[in-house]
């Protein structure tokens, strides 16, 4: 066999067509024999794939740039490499996301190495997929030729028509994604939030996202959360607590303003504090935010062949292409300068904070929580609980790890792990014990 059309798009292809790669669609009943669908294949082979991908973003880490692991020469703390914020924060639910791209290259070599296609053609796409297979083929070696769209049904892929003239400009100059994150976090009325220099020294400290609140929170104005159910009262009645809120949306000045009212008007125990991450945005914080996003502007230029540092030998190909605008964004893009702001917001936060015996936050692997781990240990505190509250997908490539990367605390710049995990039942427990907690 010589040639393989790649078909792009829900809609089936033209029944006659022999030879066909769903790209986005598994199989439909009465389909040729001689049409495979990609999705169909990872689910098949969904515990070896997702094993390679995450044993390529490990030697991504591990790879030499200036004579030292790449992690190592991320660091923007003593101990703290600022790798764990990018690539390896990448998830896969989204049917276009990056890692799910990557995985589909993988299993698209696999399949045409196997069927002896030099030849690739590819119908119904658009021009972000067309980049994307093309700059596969070069690596790879093989002829890619453009064919017809068939239709025109197909919903357009975020990012590659229709742009509006500011997420052009976001994607296109990723500094100016940081400046807005710069002007638009936190609030003029934030610094009215004191931490807990007022309060009782905190026996706990729990740390979620002021976001799936029960009614109780706006209606009778007593916090309560989804997350965290009848856990709210249980653990307050174990004695002083200090809530860290996450504001939603990134800590814009609107939201944060909302949530400084709301969280003041709830009737909290006399050893009970609500505080919120973003309420403590002052124009120091935002300086020293800024020296960390220049910084990491730096370590990203100074990762030079991108290309090949993301090869990958299972598609034959660099990755460049498929993480390309996350790795912009990660390094000098807006996504930077909130890492950088989480990273300082944490560190002052828990400077402030007299030594607690424990901590409890909800667990996602986002990066701003590589960031709480960081300033947590490095300010002495005790033990770290990371509560994986809600049902863990196969493909959270966030939680799951390459077994050398988790609590992997001998060697430099190294993945921050809680102390444990906390789990909301069974099959959490054993999908993480599968994973290699």
């Amino acid at each position: 066999m010589e040639s393989i059309t790649v078909w792009f798009g829900q809609d089936e292809p033209p029944g006659h067509w022999t030879h066909v790669l769903l790209w986005e669609s598994f199989r439909p009943s009465g389909a040729p024999s001689t049409w495979r669908s990609l999705p169909e294949e990872i689910h098949l082979n969904r515990d070896a794939l997702r094993a390679e991908h995450l044993r390529w973003i490990h030697e991504v880490g591990v790879a030499q740039v200036k004579k030292a692991p790449l992690r190592q020469s991320l660091l923007i703390r003593p101990q703290f490499s600022y790798w764990w914020m990018t690539l390896p924060s990448s998830h896969a639910l989204e049917p276009d996301s990056p890692v799910y791209n990557s995985v589909r290259l993988r299993v698209l070599e696999r399949i045409t190495a196997e069927t002896q296609a030099d030849c690739i053609t590819i119908a119904n796409a658009d021009r972000a997929s067309i980049r994307l297979i093309r700059s596969w083929g070069r690596d790879s070696g093989r002829r890619v030729v453009i064919g017809p769209k068939v239709n025109s049904r197909k919903t357009r892929k975020a990012g590659s028509w229709g742009l509006t003239t500011k997420t052009w400009l976001l994607r296109t100059v990723p500094p100016a994604g940081a400046l807005v994150g710069l002007v638009t976090t936190g609030s003029p009325t934030a610094t009215k939030d004191k931490g807990t220099s007022d309060s009782k020294s905190p026996s706990i400290v729990m740390i979620d996202y002021l976001a799936h609140l029960g009614p109780d929170a706006t209606t009778d104005r007593e916090f309560a959360s989804n997350y965290w159910g009848p856990l709210v009262n249980l653990v307050q009645a174990t004695g002083p607590t200090q809530w860290l809120h996450l504001s939603a949306n990134r800590g814009k000045r609107n939201g944060v303003e909302t949530d400084i009212a709301m969280t003041d008007a709830w009737r909290s125990p006399s050893d009970v504090r609500h505080s919120l991450l973003h309420a403590h945005v002052t124009f120091r914080l935002r300086m020293r935010a800024l020296r960390d996003y220049l910084r990491v502007v730096v370590m990203g230029l100074r990762t030079r062949r991108k290309r090949e540092l993301l090869w990958d030998r299972e598609a034959r190909a660099s990755m460049w292409p498929v993480f390309r605008s996350q790795f912009r964004d990660d390094w000098s893009g807006m996504s930077a300068f909130h890492n950088c702001l989480a990273l300082n917001l944490f560190e002052d936060f828990f400077n402030k904070l007299p030594k607690v015996p424990l901590g409890i936050y909800l667990f996602e692997n986002q990066p701003w929580e590589m960031a709480l781990i960081h300033a947590w240990r490095t300010r002495g505190h005790g033990r770290l609980i990371g509560f994986a509250h809600s049902t863990i997908p196969f493909w959270s490539t966030r939680i799951f790890k390459d077994p050398r990367d988790l609590w992997s605390k001998d060697q430099p710049g190294c993945m921050p792990c809680p102390d444990q995990v906390a789990v909301n039942g069974p099959r959490a427990r054993e999908a993480l014990r599968l994973g290699g907690y």
